[in-house]
């Protein structure tokens, strides 16, 4: 909780302090006297008066303001400070007085995205760390360990290339360049259509190619033939293989191809061949779903097996065994146990975890009810399971019937191959730095747009919640990351305050141009109308926003603190 609200502070920190500064600086500039100077809304915690101006820290830390001389009607000027009111200022410097803010947040946008690439963005490489058998991407002819150097036209190395062309490429068959240790190959896939989002939050048909990772599965293993050869040299469900004849072994993707080379030089029936396993023994306890463990460096034993396939020796994946099941669910009414390797529903052979998690969602769409067989101690067992139906809602904040058996897998997944990308090419940090900002602004204002049209549902709008939960997120996941959200909280604010809606900068530069179209400004009296028009329209979407982080992250949190 501590890391959400810190989390927050440091990020909105900063932005609202170079938005207020932004108006600051244009208003010195012109000689118009700055009264106040806050950080936060409300009561003043603390303040310090220096010049004529006086800076202040306020309780609410969600915006800021900065008071300019002759702003409240109701304030008295001297006759001989009335030069230095704002609306005694030409019309281009209020407007630059108004526009200063967004303007200045837009270029901290700019300036976050030139310190990502001067201190390195870690990016996960176009390498496929897996693939899962009879997949869409397996019979396309994909591999562990495949480099994916171009899609088409286009060269790549981010993992994130590769989804975004495949996402756009929906019903269109792509040709895929990969690189392996025997030379390059190209592969033919077509996307297929599936429901997804756009960039802009908005329901679309995006390309998909099913059995295709980033992450492979950590090297923790099950064993569930108490016969098999691995199980008699004492391995179990929750150990975890950390070498493989002496080398290092990262994930189980890894080791299984080892094997199969290992295999191929030696051929799978020579006798008295052997290999050699480091292990570190672990219960089932130790693996969580909810936390990645530390990695392990060193083997604390060795285990030697015959020169076999790993399905042969009893060594599987823990991937499908189960460590869990959530009391009252369905797993635990059939009968489940810690241990059991999950191996098919109905008839459908289980490659994956997310196999098993689709198959229960269309089952429970279809009958309502599936057969599940398990192995428990060398014995196939099968049981009729009806999965539960919860009411949940999708990232667009629509409720949808979401069906589970409540069991949670032994399954931890790798770490993908990353790379850092950075420059200290200062040209090269302008025109990267600037092109972020400007597509970021660009996608900003069109999924506003959307926004208005109703094509993107408000239920994707966020406020306070929403900002503290992603800015904790990032936070943990590394400084480039947390930086990123900035910058984009950044541009967020300085499209928001220049819309024409009135107490936005946005509104003051519409009034602004209207009175330069009439030659005259609008009357007091039309000016509190206009401002408690646009104070409602902000309270209205304050409402929206609010119920909308309830919905989406204060009632999960709630409900995580009691389960």
């Amino acid at each position: 909780m501590l890391q959400y609200v810190l989390a927050f502070v440091i990020l909105l920190g900063p932005l609202i302090f170079v938005h207020e500064f932004g108006h600051f600086l244009f208003a010195k500039l012109f000689n118009v006297r700055v009264d106040t100077f806050s950080m936060g809304f409300g009561p003043k915690i603390y303040r310090r008066k220096k010049g004529e101006t006086e800076y202040c820290l306020s309780a609410i830390p969600l915006g800021g303001y900065v008071k300019l001389l002759g702003q409240d009607p109701n304030e008295e000027v001297p006759k001989d400070q009335e030069h230095r009111m704002l609306s005694k200022q030409e019309p281009w410097k209020r407007f630059l007085v108004f526009m200063a803010g967004p303007l200045f947040n837009f270029l901290f946008a700019v300036v976050i995205f030139g310190t990502i690439l001067l201190v390195g963005e870690p990016h996960v490489a176009s390498i496929v760390e897996r693939v899962t058998p009879g997949s869409q991407a397996y019979q396309a002819g994909f591999r562990s360990s495949d480099l994916i150097t171009a899609v088409g036209s286009r060269v790549v190395n981010k993992f994130d290339e590769v989804q975004d062309i495949v996402s756009e490429s929906s019903g269109k068959e792509l040709v895929f360049r990969v690189k392996r240790k025997d030379g390059f190959h190209e592969l033919r896939a077509i996307p297929r259509p599936t429901s997804g989002f756009s960039v802009y939050g908005e329901v679309t048909e995006v390309g998909r190619i099913d059995g295709l990772f980033a992450f492979g599965r950590y090297t923790a293993i099950g064993v569930s033939d108490p016969r098999s050869p691995a199980a008699k040299a004492e391995l179990k469900t929750g150990d975890e293989i950390v070498t493989f004849n002496g080398a290092p072994v990262k994930s189980f993707e890894a080791l299984s191809e080892r094997v199969d080379e290992e295999l191929s030089k030696t051929g799978d029936s020579k006798k008295g061949t052997v290999f050699t396993f480091g292990v570190v023994p672990h219960a089932i306890a130790y693996w969580q779903f909810d936390r990645r463990p530390s990695p392990i460096q060193a083997a604390t034993r060795e285990v030697k097996l015959p020169a076999r396939k790993l399905g042969e020796l009893g060594i599987y994946s823990s991937e499908l065994f189960v460590a869990s099941a959530v009391k009252g669910s369905p797993a635990e009414a059939v009968g489940l146990l810690p241990g059991d390797r999950l191996v098919a529903l109905d008839d459908y052979a289980l490659p994956s975890f997310n196999d098993l998690r689709d198959q229960v969602q269309a089952a429970g769409e279809k009958s309502g009810k599936f057969v599940l067989r398990f192995e428990r101690l060398g014995k196939i067992l099968s049981r009729e399971i009806t999965p539960t139906a919860n009411e949940v809602k999708d990232a667009l904040g629509r409720d949808i019937k979401q069906y589970l058996i409540g069991v949670y897998p032994l399954f931890a997944p790798s770490e993908p191959q990353t790379f850092v990308e950075r420059s200290f090419n200062p040209l090269t940090i302008t025109v990267e730095a600037w092109s972020r900002a400007l597509d970021l602004t660009s996608k900003t204002i069109i999924s506003l747009k959307k926004l208005i049209t109703r094509q993107v549902s408000m239920g994707t709008l966020g406020g306070p919640l929403l900002i503290g939960k992603l800015a904790g997120d990032s936070l943990g996941r590394g400084l480039a990351h947390f930086l990123k959200m900035m910058a984009l909280i950044s541009i967020s604010l300085a499209v928001f305050n220049i819309l024409p809606v009135p107490i936005l900068d946005g509104g003051h530069i519409f009034l602004l141009l209207v009175e330069v179209v009439r030659g005259k400004p609008i009357s007091v009296r039309q000016s509190e109308v206009v401002q408690q028009l646009g104070l409602t329209l902000i309270l209205l979407l304050l409402v929206v926003v609010m119920f909308n982080d309830i919905s989406r992250v204060g009632l999960p949190a709630i409900r995580r603190m009691f389960e």
